[in-house]
């Protein structure tokens, strides 16, 4: 799941509940999450990140504590097809 779709609607509710519940497992790593911070804060995503009824620092505070930040190793190749990636 990418968690985008975890602070949206359904997803959002059902992936934290998931999570708090221990039926699944949530991982993140120190870029992500920066990453995320990041992306919460444009202004473009203000009125979605006000639909989910939270500011966007309690999302990140929220998705922090229900997930587990680990240390991502370097990949040998790139996967990805983002520049950014």
């Amino acid at each position: 799941m990418c968690w985008s779709r975890h602070f949206c609607g359904k997803a959002r509710r059902g992936a934290s509940s998931l999570a708090e519940e221990n039926e699944v497992q949530l991982f993140t790593s120190r870029v992500l999450l920066d990453e995320l911070a990041v992306t919460l804060a444009k202004k473009k995503l203000a009125k979605y990140v006000a639909a989910t009824g939270s500011t966007a620092e309690q999302m990140l505070v929220d998705y922090r504590r229900i997930s587990a930040t680990v240390t991502a190793r370097q990949l040998d190749e790139r996967v990805s097809r983002d520049a950014d990636e």
